[in-house]
């Protein structure tokens, strides 16, 4: 029985201190992606990453700039929808933007919707409830840290939103900035 805690260290000290339990395998994902994040802070340029693990460290620096709590489980499920939006959102040529965006942000709007049962159900095995309880907990606990990328992402008279919304404004910014920096090299060659 998974403990109802989403404070990694808490979960830390449950399963590491012999309660005779396993941890369970999102936990376990979940644990490693924030000791990578860690490290990634710990050990800047020493630290060879993979670019799937350079991407993971890429959008937890992000949130963390935000202020979402690195030691909740929810953080990193976030990441990994905004992740997930970003990737349907990137290459997307200019004639399929737009539809893409609406359909995408339909999707995201509907918590039961393929969109997350792909990441909570196929990528943690866990329900798609469980998944937004731990998401809605830690987007609840975010402290702004850094209003310069909080006006880029959200706008300058930005009124709170639901956190489906903020996380394809997330995922949109950094596609912006990806493909600005794809034109810019091209324009260099």
């Amino acid at each position: 029985m998974v403990r109802m805690t989403a404070n990694l260290v808490d979960l830390d000290e449950y399963y590491v201190n012999g309660r005779g339990e396993m941890m369970p395998y999102w936990l376990l994902v979940i644990k490693r992606n924030r000791d990578l994040y860690k490290k990634s802070i710990e050990e800047k340029e020493k630290l060879q990453l993979t670019e799937e693990e350079a991407k993971q460290v890429r959008f937890l620096s992000i949130l963390d700039r935000l202020g979402f709590p690195m030691d909740e489980a929810g953080t990193h499920l976030y990441k990994d929808v905004i992740i997930a939006a970003y990737d349907e959102l990137l290459g997307c040529s200019d004639e399929e933007k737009e539809e893409k965006a609406n359909s995408l942000k339909l999707e995201m709007h509907d918590m039961y919707s393929n969109f997350y049962h792909v990441i909570a159900r196929d990528e943690y095995d866990i329900g798609n409830t469980t998944f937004h309880n731990y998401i809605a907990k830690s987007v609840g606990m975010r402290k702004s840290n850094d209003d310069t990328l909080e006006d880029a992402i959200f706008g300058i008279d930005y009124v709170e939103e639901d956190y489906y919304t903020q996380a394809y404004r997330i995922a949109s910014y950094i596609v912006k900035k990806d493909e600005k920096k794809i034109i810019h090299s091209e324009n260099i060659k």
